[in-house]
């Protein structure tokens, strides 16, 4: 089971006039609560799981994302972790094969 919080900084500037400087206008913070409830294999009704606090920045090619990961109990670990990730539009990685046919004639 899973559930996410998370609030878009740009959504809000579209209805809102905020003023946020740059950065901060393309910021989405996030809380994220990830749990897993064992069914088998001597695990049964024992759960596991990470809280998960971040933020994600959109820019407009780009989006940028970082969160700590916490375990909520000693079955899920001991230690407090950080990922991250980088996403780019594909029109960006791809340029003017984007939206082409991957096989095939190109009409």
């Amino acid at each position: 089971m899973g559930v996410v919080v998370e609030y878009s900084l740009p959504y809000l500037m579209s209805t809102t006039n905020l003023n946020l400087p740059a950065p901060l206008n393309g910021l989405v913070p996030l809380v994220e609560l990830d749990l897993r409830t064992g069914l088998d294999r001597g695990q049964s009704g024992r759960t596991t799981g990470t809280t998960n606090v971040g933020a994600v920045w959109i820019g407009k090619r780009i989006q940028i994302g970082v969160e700590t990961v916490v375990p909520i109990n000693e079955r899920s670990g001991k230690n407090v972790g950080i990922r991250g990730f980088v996403r780019f539009d594909l029109d960006l990685v791809l340029g003017e094969r984007a939206g082409r046919p991957l096989f095939g004639p190109d009409h």
